[in-house]
């Protein structure tokens, strides 16, 4: 999505890593492996809309509740 598409945007994972302007795919799963724990794990493929180049990420997270 190009920049400022939306005022309050659903997506989170590559905004949240400061990486915006993107068009791509996106493909990712959380699981559950113990009680009040989840882990995240989400890999993005694309191309920059300013200046087309390449952009790639790989994005995991652990969750903790408490």
């Amino acid at each position: 999505m190009g920049q400022n598409v939306a005022f309050a945007p659903t997506y989170e994972t590559f905004l949240s890593n400061g990486v915006n302007n993107v068009k791509g795919w996106e493909v990712g799963t959380e699981y559950v492996p113990f009680t009040n724990v989840t882990a995240a794990a989400y890999y993005f493929n694309g191309k920059k809309l300013d200046n087309d180049r390449d952009a790639e990420l790989l994005f995991g997270r652990v969750n903790f509740w408490f």
